[in-house]
């Protein structure tokens, strides 16, 4: 009579543990690195958005000079100072004055902080791109 043998297969205890070692070190070194690329992939959505704000900006004080103060206010002209990872704040704006500040700042609860900045700046006929010294730091 033929004994009937059964093959065992599988992994051991020690196997699986090894594995899960080496599979928390790469997560413990790739996702800072994951973490800060998207923080910094936003600075793009900035740069979008200051980019048609500042149009818009530009015109508004060019037309309206004389209340540039009340008429070129980012609520007047796009309905609001917020995205969904940004707040956006428009200063310097005043009467007859053409220079200003766009600044975009990354939001808390996106991950940013009050270095993760994005900044227009216009003086005299130049707009300067500017950042803070956060994740977006040298973006522009």
């Amino acid at each position: 009579m033929k004994q009937l043998t059964t093959k065992k297969s599988g992994f051991t205890l020690i196997e699986i543990i090894v594995v899960l070692i080496i599979v928390g070190i790469l997560a413990a070194i790739a996702l800072p690195s994951l973490f800060s690329n998207i923080k910094k992939s936003r600075s793009a959505e900035a740069l979008a958005t200051m980019g048609t704000y500042k149009t818009l900006i530009e015109g508004c004080v060019q037309t309206k000079a004389s209340s540039v103060t009340t008429d070129c206010t980012l609520t007047k002209l796009v309905g609001g100072t917020s995205s969904t990872n940004f707040d956006y704040a428009l200063t310097g704006t005043s009467n007859g004055s053409t220079d200003w500040t766009l600044t975009g700042t990354l939001k808390t609860a996106s991950g940013g902080s009050a270095s993760d900045t994005v900044i227009l700046t216009k003086s005299g006929t130049s707009v300067t791109c500017s950042t803070g010294t956060g994740v977006f730091n040298g973006v522009c």
